[in-house]
């Protein structure tokens, strides 16, 4: 199984449908979104993986599809997290919505913090009836006051964009750092002998990637961005 380190941070306290798994999130039982969330792989790729979220009318529960994806804890912690942040910028009770994610890829483990913003661009979309415009991005691990914290591989997660695509990003996480592998071949006695030397250097994501970076610092400043 391969497996996708995504960041989306969520709560430990979360329902799951038990019975009779569902294969997608209700799209007629109130709001349905999707929003792309962003990772990289164990060997160092970017991805971009659809996650569907739907909202309805309850007592705040936070339902899960788990027949294709493994969520683990922290991204069940991290969607409590999201779902409360976008709540408090809609000035709205969280208590009186239910929530719905649904990660549609298969042989997936699902992990870490970076998918926490996005997750919460896709609450408050549906908390306030509102679309995510086509072509922008957000990477960064949410709080639940809405502030947008730092994540890792900003470069690799940019890398997976088509170029001209809108990036949102933390703040001071418009450089990241490449890996630059240089050798040199020599010899000796009819041997040679292969040297390497590894750095990592500081590179401009945009300027690397194509891809329009734009820092921010909380939730409220994303959506008046990504959201229409």
């Amino acid at each position: 199984m391969e497996k996708f380190f995504i960041g989306l941070l969520l709560a430990a306290c979360v329902t799951f449908a038990v019975a009779g798994y569902f294969s997608a999130p209700e799209k007629d039982a109130g709001g349905y979104v999707t929003v792309d969330i962003l990772g990289v792989t164990e060997d160092g790729e970017g991805v971009v993986m659809p996650l569907g979220m739907s909202v309805r009318p309850g007592n705040g529960k936070i339902f899960v599809d788990v027949s294709r994806p493994l969520f683990s804890p922290d991204t069940q912690e991290n969607m409590r997290t999201a779902v409360k942040a976008a709540a408090a910028a809609a000035g709205k009770d969280p208590g009186k919505y239910d929530f719905t994610f649904f990660l549609g890829s298969e042989d997936t483990t699902v992990q870490g913090p970076s998918a926490g913003a996005a997750m919460a661009i896709g609450a408050l979309a549906l908390l306030e009836n509102k679309h995510i415009k086509r072509g922008y991005y957000i990477t960064g691990k949410i709080t639940p006051d809405g502030r947008i914290e730092p994540v890792g591989s900003v470069l690799e997660k940019a890398g997976a964009l088509p170029a001209g695509s809108v990036l949102l990003v933390p703040a001071n996480q418009s450089t990241d750092t490449k890996k630059v592998e240089e050798c040199s071949v020599s010899t000796a006695r009819g041997y040679y002998r292969t040297d390497c030397r590894i750095e990592y250097v500081p590179v401009d994501v945009e300027e690397e990637t194509g891809v329009n970076i734009i820092e921010v610092k909380s939730l409220e400043e994303a959506a008046e961005i990504m959201l229409e």
